[in-house]
């Protein structure tokens, strides 16, 4: 029993070469990623006087906004990126050391680097048995010689076991448990789960796909439910980590009697991410236009996670099922739970969006400040449920005044901060309207995310005179998105936002020059008039 103790040197946390077994790769890297999470808070809180959140663990560099670094944040991160380097180096040794032990490519490392994947990452390679260079592999197999003798034995003590009958109780007619919990309690509880996979997942049926893939949906479902309906929370447990855990959860259950092809355990990975979608549009937890939103983020990850599963598949892998799928159902309720309680700040996105108007900055200024109803769009993403702009409306004049853009889904409500006639035009935002309607067999279907998450905070109109009657105007947003990864729905609300102003900046420009137009028609006809009086 001397090769089975646990072994742990200083050595494994710089030197790369060799092979590290389970146990002090869990046991190392848990205490990194504490000990760094402790240092990482201290730094933060003590020094620089700052909240340290839950994806800032992860990757701080993500929560910087685009438009720049200011000098406190910069020595900020500057601080913690030095702080984390010997981590970074320890965790990235421990990884490419326990994917030499399990005979994974060392190319899999790249996803210790990814935030979030990573710790799902850390759970697989936690449970995945080592294939080489590992104490207890050297000694079972230097033992089956042994034990293979001892079989051919007849007097041997294999012999004894096997010819000793199964001895009864008085009155009992099976030693088969006969409920669950007797079941569980007389065998361990993996073997439960395996013996019940042996029996639900086919052999290799063409349906075989569709079990494997349905498997991990319910728990799927309930986290989507737990983390979404009830705690508020779209960050990354739920857009990263959960996609990531069923992508390879499902095709390592597909490949658990046969052994599937790359392809195949992609095609596993989306078709369960596809039930998990359909399961949270019938549940009342999700609207179709939200999930087709996440789509590109989560192919994504399905795509990561197939690979990884298809590596990872295998006759050894069977015996691991129970525990990997039972540790993936533990995380992520605490990861969520994690990220819930350390919100992030979302940064403020700045979108400018301008046009070349036929008109002078007056006649353009006046329609600026409010603009007559425009027709009902005919751009997809309309139709399909995000917000649009009707008309606006203002209260009073000049700095102070109530400014009312009206929105299909209700009005924002802007008190003028500047009002500069005819050249700027800026309002806080105090009130706002729904960033969507939802699209679901429901028509009460309310998620969390329509109140509250994307946050209009100021806006403006600029104008700039660029010839002797042309007029540049900008249209400018700031905002927040509470939703995560940032860069992600960053690039969407940008998208969407860009529209809006588009859409608005247009129409402007077209009842701007229509109103020059129609006023030099008018300046015609009078000329004309005089001109008949005249004669």
């Amino acid at each position: 029993m001397g090769k089975l103790a646990l072994r742990i040197k200083p050595s494994d946390l710089y030197r790369y070469d060799g092979t590290i077994d389970r146990a002090p790769y869990f046991i190392l890297g848990a205490s990194l990623m504490s000990v760094k999470y402790l240092l990482d808070m201290s730094v933060s809180q003590i020094i620089f006087h700052r909240s340290w959140s839950f994806i800032d663990y992860f990757a701080p560099a993500l929560t910087l906004t685009s438009t720049g670094i200011a000098t406190p944040d910069f020595r900020f991160y500057s601080t913690m990126l030095l702080i984390s380097l010997p981590f970074v180096w320890s965790g990235a040794v421990l990884t490419i050391r326990r994917l030499r032990a399990t005979e994974l490519p060392l190319w899999l490392v790249i996803w210790f680097f990814f935030p979030i994947i990573n710790l799902v990452f850390f759970k697989v390679l936690t449970w995945l048995p080592s294939q080489r260079d590992d104490d207890e592999h050297d000694l079972i197999k230097g033992s089956k010689p042994l034990i293979e003798e001892m079989k051919k034995d007849e007097g041997g003590v294999f012999a004894a076991k096997e010819a000793r009958p199964v001895e009864f109780k008085k009155g009992e007619l099976s030693r088969e448990p006969q409920t669950v919990v007797e079941s569980l309690r007389s065998r361990r509880a993996d073997t439960v789960i395996r013996d019940f996979l042996d029996k639900v997942i086919p052999e290799d049926k063409w349906y075989t796909i569709f079990v494997a893939s349905a498997l991990p949906v319910p728990f799927a479902v309930v986290f989507v439910y737990a983390a979404a309906a009830i705690l508020g929370n779209y960050g990354w447990s739920l857009f990263i980590a959960a996609p990531f855990a069923v992508s390879i959860v499902a095709p390592i259950l597909y490949g658990y009697k046969k052994r599937r092809t790359s392809f195949q355990c992609v095609q596993a990975s989306f078709l369960a991410l596809f039930f998990t979608g359909v399961g949270a549009v019938l549940f009342h937890i999700e609207g179709i236009i939200c999930l087709l939103m996440a789509f590109p983020l989560i192919a994504f990850v399905a795509m990561i996670g197939g690979s990884i599963a298809y590596r990872i598949q295998g006759p050894v892998i069977k015996d691991e099922v129970p525990r990997i799928t039972g540790s993936l159902i533990i995380l992520l309720p605490l990861m969520t739970l994690w990220e819930n309680s350390c919100p992030s700040t979302p940064p403020v996105n700045k979108v400018t969006t301008a046009v070349s108007v036929d008109a002078d900055a007056a006649a353009v200024w006046s329609r600026v400040v409010c603009f007559p109803p425009m027709k009902t769009p005919d751009d997809f993403i309309f139709k399909a449920g995000i917000a649009y702009p009707t008309h606006a409306t203002i209260n009073g004049t000049g700095r102070g005044a109530i400014r009312h853009c009206v929105f299909n889904t209700g009005t924002f409500v802007e008190p003028i901060t500047v009002y500069e006639a005819p050249h700027l035009l800026r309002f806080d935002v105090t009130a706002q309207a729904r960033p969507m309607n939802e699209t679901s067999i429901y028509a009460d279907l309310h998620p969390p995310h329509l109140n509250g998450y994307m946050m209009s905070k100021m806006g403006q109109f600029l104008l700039r005179k660029t010839g002797e009657t042309r007029t540049n105007l900008e249209g400018t947003t700031w905002y927040q998105n509470r939703m995560e990864p940032y860069f992600y729905w960053g690039l969407l609300s940008d998208a969407i936002v860009h529209k809006i102003h588009e859409r608005v900046l247009v129409h402007v420009k077209n009842v701007s020059e229509n109103d020059i137009a129609e006023a030099k028609r008018k300046e015609r006809l009078t000329a004309e008039r005089h001109r008949k009086v005249t004669q």
